[in-house]
């Protein structure tokens, strides 16, 4: 996707605005929508702009709890053991804006340190590391993203955990901006084509919906590929069982892919 990013209106202000409160006020913010819709792109522009250290990690199941906490790791000048912070803990420590995203796949141990670090008192306890307490730094800002139907308070597998939902200041919608991928997309046809796939996906047609990242990449890549090329990686991006239906909707927008 490319740098620039385009501010959307969300009830009256934009969307950076929204943010830059949040941000400033020190909240645990939850940004909901589907991917490619530019959760992370809004958090990286904020904190770029506040001029705040970013960083992001993906809650799925190849992160361990050492990968975000912290271990004990063998330290070759002594021949013993050193604690070693892991990302989250060493940005609690420094502060900035700690992104997770698909947080509704943290593991329960992550979860239990998650709960402490989000409440009232913003600290996290170490049990591995001797029982430290670190109080937040004043600069440290944790944002979680979403797809939107994992957006459910229960416990589960996919589900979001109630006690976690709980700890969100600001949870915020962000949706496919039509106003948005009109400044960004050059190609009518392309839009045309966007919005007829997300019919089909509301509809139950579907069951990935088009993001506005895939639209850039179309675009991008028919100027790198020319359009047969561009349109056969568009359409790859589909499941297997829907890339008929896929194909047929994207050859009567854009046409040519034999």
């Amino acid at each position: 996707m490319i740098n620039e990013y385009v501010e959307r209106e969300i009830e009256g202000k934009t969307d950076v605005e929204i943010l830059t409160t949040a941000f400033n006020e020190r909240q645990n913010v939850l940004l909901v929508g589907d991917t490619g819709s530019g959760k992370t792109h809004l958090v990286r522009h904020v904190a770029n702009k506040m001029k705040l250290p970013y960083f992001r990690a993906s809650f799925d199941r190849g992160i361990t709890v050492e990968d975000l906490i912290g271990e004990y790791k063998p330290d070759e000048t002594n021949h013993h053991f050193k604690w070693v912070d892991g990302m989250l803990t060493k940005m609690v420590r420094e502060g900035g804006v700690f992104v997770g995203d698909e947080i509704n796949g943290t593991a329960p141990e992550i979860l239990f340190f998650l709960n402490m670090l989000l409440d009232d008192e913003r600290k996290v306890v170490l049990r591995q590391h001797n029982g430290e307490e670190i109080i937040a730094h004043k600069d440290f800002i944790f944002v979680a993203t979403i797809n939107p139907s994992d957006m459910v308070v229960y416990e589960g597998v996919k589900r979001m955990n109630i006690a976690l939902v709980d700890r969100f200041d600001l949870i915020l919608t962000i949706n496919y901006s039509k106003e948005v991928e009109k400044k960004l997309i050059k190609n009518e046809k392309l839009l045309k084509l966007a919005n007829e796939l997300r019919t089909a996906f509301m509809g139950g047609r579907l069951n990935v919906p088009v993001s506005t990242r895939a639209l850039l990449q179309y675009e991008a890549n028919e100027k790198l590929y020319g359009k047969e090329l561009a349109m056969i990686s568009f359409i790859n991006k589909f499941p297997s069982e829907e890339k008929s239906i896929v194909k047929e909707i994207t050859n009567l927008h854009l046409g040519g892919n034999k």
